[in-house]
């Protein structure tokens, strides 16, 4: 996991909407038996414009999700379950504006764009910050184009960071890959995406504990499938 002044720097990097970029959510399937939604893809912070209202009302109970998830830990971890549709954080319409053009801060390629023979595919595999890093940093050069981390196979639409890690919009931390595969294998990114975690821990990775950092693996096509 980045120490947090490194994740302060690279949140210009890599943090970006998915959902305004990526195949449409019917488009993409799950491998979990965990996630039973279509898949929503969005970034840290969540939608643009003014959503004060929206926050003012779940900040109460965002607070008490996290207070009981800061309890759960020192305690030795409470007892997961992801949280049914209908008791949800309504989330906003919203998405993130002006990233047009942006570009990723380590890589400097364009994260709007998915170059012609080029693919994607999302992993979650624990916290985003870590597994963005180990994604980025495979071998060979330019075998992977883009990453962004974001949320996905949730309920709630655009969350922000704090309703995300409440445990309450359904969601988990995952990064949307973008690569070449004439120059890295899919089946090298995905023995990496297995090798860097333990998918049978349930809700959480290591002291990374609730429902957002369970193990998820969304395919775009028949042969990722």
């Amino acid at each position: 996991k980045l120490h947090r002044s490194a994740a302060a720097l690279l949140s210009t990097a890599a943090l970006l909407p998915v959902a305004a970029f990526v195949p449409s959510a019917s488009s993409a399937r799950t491998v979990s038996s965990a996630i039973t939604t279509p898949t929503i893809f969005v970034p840290r912070g969540g939608g643009s414009g003014d959503d004060s209202n929206s926050n003012s009302r779940n900040k109460n109970s965002v607070r008490r999700n996290m207070i009981g998830s800061i309890l759960d830990l020192l305690s030795g971890g409470g007892d997961y379950e992801l949280v049914k549709p209908e008791d949800a954080l309504p989330g906003r319409e919203q998405k993130m504006a002006n990233i047009e053009g942006s570009r990723h801060y380590v890589l400097g390629t364009d994260m709007t764009k998915v170059p012609d023979g080029h693919k994607v595919a999302v992993f979650a595999n624990g916290c985003f910050w870590g597994s963005e890093k180990g994604i980025w940093r495979l071998p060979p050069a330019g075998g992977i184009y883009s990453t962004a981390v974001g949320y996905c196979a949730g309920f709630s639409p655009n969350p922000t960071y704090e309703e995300a890690c409440s445990g309450r919009t359904g969601h988990t931390e995952g990064v949307r890959v973008v690569y070449d595969p004439s120059k890295i294998s899919f089946v090298d990114i995905l023995r990496w995406f297995w090798e860097a975690h333990d998918p049978t821990s349930g809700m959480g990775q290591g002291n990374d504990r609730g429902t957002q950092y369970r193990s998820g693996f969304y395919y775009f096509d028949d042969e990722q499938k």
